[in-house]
């Protein structure tokens, strides 16, 4: 390697150490637009809209699970539907 090489090869190091040492601390992002034809968009949304089927199932099911299991304390505890007796 001549000189250039391992200068170009230090500065690079350099640089990698300090983006390194900088990288510990959070950035704040600010999006401000999305360059995205409008086809490719609606596509997105399709698949979004799809992928959201199988959890709201999964919801479905966790509340399902919750309800019964209050409504099984309840009984155990000999509150009725209708109201305490």
């Amino acid at each position: 390697m001549g000189s250039d090489e391992h200068r170009i090869v230090a500065v690079a190091e350099a640089e990698f150490q300090r983006l390194q040492s900088a990288s510990k601390e959070p950035t704040r992002v600010r999006v401000t637009d999305i360059d995205m034809p409008f086809g490719s968009m609606v596509m997105f949304m399709v698949k979004w809209s799809l992928a959201s089927i199988p959890a709201l199932m999964i919801l479905a099911a966790a509340t399902f699970a919750v309800v019964i299991a209050l409504a099984t304390l309840a009984g155990t505890l000999g509150l009725a539907v209708h109201g305490l007796r």
